[in-house]
């Protein structure tokens, strides 16, 4: 079984190692945007351990062919909410100009924006591969799009691929308001140049948020007129953890919370989906079964401005680029 993480608090550390989080080539999670005008919390975190006195640190993950496991498509930002084929619900994150975390330096942002309320979704991740990956004689930053462990792990599994007269098709398997997982960063970009292009059968991936123009490694910027893209760290963080207002101050946890959350599903406050010994959905510690839950099963435990999941679940891609070639997912567990 693959080495756990706990459901990560603030911390003063920007980045880990990919080595040490137990996210390699035969243990990969699910990425999530988040939608500040981008795409908004994808990931769900699966088979974590809980908090230690000792905070978590965040992972890297280097961008040319590592897919990790649980990194999901985050909550996206956006400037304009939903679009034709997806309809993506967004929550306003006001207060701006607020003063970052003193313990860590993160969560200062100048101004207002929009977030994806919850991780982007097997079912929106779905619509579209249908639209953009159905030929397979398609450029391989296409075919990328999807990868076989999206069937093939049953830990996370929730999307299957077929070949049909000339023509790749895709379904979800199962519920399919579960985080999509195994999508690289330059997977969630791409997401994001759909929406940002109108998230239909005429939209672009490689332009558009981001200038991609085939690209699978290496760090590239939005372009300031984006309308959805993959949050920075700060407003990812503020989101999760800022509790507005006054007193100002940040929660220690994206459930509204100074104490770590229970792996239990009900609605009650405090909740997330991590491993404490048995994964939250089954009840033990297998991972023979899909251990990911739906996009704000945990009712109660909503985060300081409406997002759900940013703990647990699975982690989440952001902006944040510590190296030429890495890039820091959070909220996983």
């Amino acid at each position: 079984m693959p080495s756990r993480r706990s459901i990560g608090p603030r911390t003063k550390s920007k980045a880990r190692a990919a080595a040490d989080t137990g996210i390699t080539e035969s243990s990969r999670r699910l990425l999530s945007c988040v939608l500040a005008v981008a795409i908004g919390l994808l990931l769900v975190r699966a088979s974590l351990e809980r908090p230690q006195s000792i905070l978590s640190m965040n992972p890297i993950h280097e961008l040319g062919g590592l897919v990790a496991r649980f990194a999901a498509i985050p909550l996206l930002v956006c400037v304009v909410h939903g679009a034709p084929l997806v309809k993506i619900r967004t929550v306003r994150v006001p207060d701006a100009g607020n003063a970052a975390d003193p313990a860590t330096g993160f969560g200062a942002v100048a101004e207002e924006f929009s977030i994806g309320k919850f991780e982007i979704s097997l079912t929106e991740y779905t619509v579209f591969l249908n639209t953009v990956a159905t030929n397979p004689a398609a450029p391989a930053h296409i075919q990328a799009l999807y990868h076989p462990q999206m069937e093939g792990d049953t830990s996370v599994k929730g999307i299957q691929r077929q070949l049909s007269n000339g023509a790749y098709g895709y379904q979800v398997i199962s519920d399919g308001g579960r985080p999509v997982t195994y999508v690289s960063w330059f997977d969630a970009a791409r997401f994001c140049n759909w929406l940002h292009n109108g998230g239909d059968a005429a939209a672009g991936t490689e332009t558009g948020a981001y200038t991609l123009s085939g690209a699978s490694s290496g760090i590239l910027s939005k372009k300031p007129d984006a309308r959805w893209w993959i949050p920075t760290e700060n407003e990812w963080y503020k989101a999760a953890y800022y509790k507005g207002g006054a007193p100002t101050g940040y929660w220690t946890y994206p459930t509204k919370s100074d104490t770590a959350p229970d792996n239990v599903i009900d609605g009650a406050p405090n909740r997330a989906n991590f491993y404490d010994g048995a994964f939250t959905v089954s009840g033990n510690n297998s991972e023979a079964n899909n251990v990911l839950t739906h996009g704000g099963a945990f009712t109660g435990s909503v985060g300081p401005y409406g997002t759900f999941d940013q703990a647990g679940n699975v982690w989440e891609w952001t902006d944040g680029a510590p190296t030429t070639y890495q890039r820091i997912t959070r909220g996983g567990s």
